[in-house]
């Protein structure tokens, strides 16, 4: 069987994002057969050290990451549209 990891999760720290909770999603990424799980919350970073510390308790290899969204407005798009 392949070997397959999720690369972008969100927990209940991910706000209107997720619900999961870091030691449930550790202890179901162990009974898959899961290397690695990565915590892609939404705009913080509040549970990563928890996340460490839960995934190393399950021996599922922790990677750590943000979602962060970049907003311009259209006048600062129009004026980057008028550069040389």
């Amino acid at each position: 069987m392949p070997v397959f990891s999720h690369l972008h999760c969100h927990t209940q720290f991910s706000l209107l994002d997720g619900a999961a909770k870091i030691s449930s999603m550790m202890k179901k990424a162990q009974k898959d057969g899961m290397p690695a799980v990565a915590l892609t919350d939404h705009g913080n970073m509040f549970r990563a050290f928890k996340f460490v510390a839960e995934a190393n308790k399950y021996n599922v290899k922790p990677i750590v990451g943000k979602q962060s969204k970049s907003i311009i407005s259209w006048a600062e798009m129009e004026a980057q549209k008028n550069r040389p």
